[in-house]
């Protein structure tokens, strides 16, 4: 069944809030993960590839999942040659299909946890699917009042994230070394006002 994303996906690259965006969470990734040339990485909600992009150079397998497959085909159009094989994408709802077992070195997952459903039961299935020592990474919005998207649909579950849920949430898990903080915040013209986004980083 389509969604709007299928819809919103030929068109998301264009959009300079993303793209603003995408140049922060990169900065941060490199600032604080030291990515493996062997790992298997997960990236999960990965749209349009962006952040995909800039993790495949570093690591030897990424996966990508997504719910949308208008999302996934824009990724598919956007690996280079070289690394053709080293991606895998899987269209994949959260919230009714399981993640698989003892697979993932990391786990990234970008603006994606406040479009999941039950996000205990995702981070629970995150824990699960990474090896032992593996890293979770959650990007996302902090606890905002409803204003960040122009209308609310069925595909947004959450207005944002109080940050000390999440770092509850993640230690609750079974999770350690976590931590979370803001690190950028989005302006939306339509509510004339920006929205913070925290990442979060913990280790199985």
């Amino acid at each position: 069944m389509q969604n709007r994303f299928d819809s919103d996906a030929l068109n998301w690259d264009a959009n300079p809030t993303t793209q603003l965006l995408k140049q922060a969470i990169e900065k941060e990734l490199d600032a604080h993960v030291q990515f493996n040339p062997n790992w298997h990485v997960l990236d999960y909600g990965s749209g349009t590839g962006n952040i995909l992009l800039h993790v495949l150079p570093k690591v030897a397998h990424v996966t990508a999942m997504d719910n949308s497959m208008g999302m996934i085909e824009v990724l598919r159009s956007k690996i280079p040659l070289p690394y053709s094989n080293a991606v895998t994408t899987i269209l994949h709802n959260a919230d009714t299909d399981h993640l698989p077992k003892h697979t993932f070195d990391c786990i990234l997952s970008s603006m994606t946890l406040h479009h999941i459903k039950d996000t205990q039961g995702f981070v629970s299935e995150c824990f699960s699917a990474l090896t032992q020592s593996g890293s979770l990474i959650l990007i996302d919005l902090c606890k905002e009042n409803g204003s960040f998207h122009k209308e609310i649909d069925a595909t947004i579950y959450h207005f944002g994230f109080d940050m000390e849920y999440i770092q509850t949430l993640l230690q609750q898990t079974g999770f350690s070394n976590v931590s979370v903080h803001e690190f950028y915040a989005i302006f939306k013209d339509h509510a004339q006002q920006s929205f913070p986004v925290f990442f979060a980083i913990a280790r199985k």
